[in-house]
């Protein structure tokens, strides 16, 4: 939620204007999926090199698809005290802030094309879901969503964000 307890932000990036996401929102990449709550958005020095923004996708949960067309390094961040953190820091992969540059305008996104996105990251990344315990149950339940509401609410239902 922004300052007025509202959950679409839109906030200025040098001349670009990020569009009104409504959170939570899905995140597309290089066949991957993730689900993302705020624009503050973090990565790695190795994944920002490899082009993890390169035509990243998200769509909101109101069924409005933004295109990102680059990223910008805002800051490397603190080092945490975590196990992770720790050996991206022996690495040489500290992670960083990044702020996403969108293209002006959205579009809306049916929830068949959102399935179709989906579905191509669950063959992608299938070792990752299949580490899902009831990944089967949640599979079905996207397959058989009708509406963007309805994939979003399992990803609620099986603690996906």
């Amino acid at each position: 939620m922004d300052k007025n307890g509202e959950k679409g932000v839109e906030r200025e990036v040098g001349t670009v204007v990020q569009p009104a996401i409504q959170f939570p929102a899905l995140s597309f990449s290089q066949g991957l999926v993730g689900v993302i709550t705020s624009l503050e958005t973090q990565c790695t020095k190795l994944g920002f090199k490899r082009g993890y923004y390169k035509n990243l996708t998200l769509v909101d949960s109101a069924g409005n698809q933004f295109h990102v067309v680059g990223a910008r390094k805002i800051r490397r961040l603190p080092f945490r005290f975590r196990f992770g953190d720790f050996l991206e820091f022996l690495g040489g992969n500290p992670r960083w802030e990044v702020e996403l540059i969108f293209e002006p305008t959205s579009s809306r996104i049916t929830a068949d094309e959102v399935k179709n996105l989906l579905f191509r990251s669950f063959r992608k990344d299938r070792y990752f879901w299949s580490e899902m315990c009831d990944f089967e149950e949640f599979r079905d339940r996207i397959k058989s969503a009708s509406s963007i509401e309805q994939i979003f609410g399992a990803f609620k239902e099986f603690n996906q964000f």
